[in-house]
This record gives structure tokens, sequence and C-alpha cells, in this order.
């Protein structure tokens, strides 16, 4: 039985271009607070648009998966293999 259905993938990609609008909009965010040299604001604002492009990334390459019926989860490590 497939992970996600094409349903499922749809409201992904629109998740992604949710996330990817965020993205935009705290970069802009981060100019201003630089021009008011508010570098912690910076700081901040910076580190939430590295996650939004790291959650857009990993919901691209499909590392979002839906468990047991719940909510998605990302999946950042794989099983680990015997040698």
């Amino acid at each position: 039985m497939p992970i996600a259905s094409k349903r499922e993938k749809g409201l992904d990609d629109e998740t992604s271009d949710i996330i990817s609008y965020i993205r935009h909009l705290l970069t802009e965010l981060r100019t201003i607070a630089a021009g008011q040299r508010e570098e912690m604001l910076v700081y901040l604002i910076e580190m939430a648009a590295v996650e939004a492009g790291d959650i857009v990334s990993r919901r691209r390459a499909g590392l979002y998966d839906e468990i047991d019926g719940h909510e998605a989860a990302w999946l950042a490590v794989k099983s680990p293999r015997k040698i």
C-alpha cells in the first residue's frame, strides 16, 4: 500500500509553496531588521528562514511520510544496517 496518495502529494506541493513564501517574507523581514541594526532579531529571522528552506528541501526530497495514519513526520535518519 503506498504511503502517500496523489491527493496527499498535491497537498505536500501546496505546503511547500506556502513554506517557500514564508521563507521569502522572512528574507524581507531580515533586511528590515538589519536596517534597524537589530542583530539578534536578524539572527533569529535568518534561523527561521534556514529552517523554512530545510523544510521545503525535505518535502521535495520525499523525506516526509505518513506514519500509521498520523500526521507527517520527518524521517531524517535511515535505519542502521548490519555490515
